[in-house]
């Protein structure tokens, strides 16, 4: 006697189209729902560490790293509670350091980098003086731009001596 073929109905994707029904042998199970594979050796590692040492009694131990890392963080958390507060009013905090504020320490001056840094500046500048004859509205800080303009051209001039 045949069985008949067992089918998988249809189903609708998420996009909304739908999967033809499958047809498929009897005692078919899909992958999804077979046992992942273990090897021996893990297994063997598994079922050791699972029984324990012998003769040891456990002790409460946590399933997982997380539940095993936060004590440590209420220790730390609770470390930051015990240290005397601060009052706000004795020091002020600082702002945190800008690109513009912090204190670069001297390198080699190249006069040729410091010109060519220096004519696109001042080519930057040309181009915003040219949006702003043509009518398009410039911001504070692009007019801040066009007012370092006659230091920037100092600059250059006394480099090229």
């Amino acid at each position: 006697m045949s069985v008949p073929p067992a089918y998988i109905p249809a189903t609708q994707r998420p996009d909304g189209t739908w999967r033809k029904p499958r047809r498929v042998r009897p005692g078919y199970v899909p992958p999804e729902e077979l046992d992942v594979y273990e090897s021996d050796g893990r297994r063997f590692e598994r079922e050791r560490l699972a029984m324990g040492v012998v003769g040891n009694i456990p002790k409460e131990t946590p399933k997982s790293k997380s539940l095993a890392q936060k004590p440590k963080q209420k220790k730390i958390a609770q470390k930051k509670d015990t240290k005397p507060k601060q009052n706000k009013k004795q020091e002020p905090k600082q702002p945190p350091p800008t690109a513009k504020s912090k204190v670069q320490e001297p390198q080699e001056f190249d006069p040729s980098k410091q010109q060519r840094k220096l004519q696109k500046k001042l080519r930057e500048i040309e181009r915003l003086q040219e949006q702003q004859a043509s009518g398009v509205e410039i911001n504070a800080e692009q007019k801040e731009k066009l007012s370092r303009k006659s230091e920037l051209e100092k600059e250059l001039q006394s480099l090229s001596l």
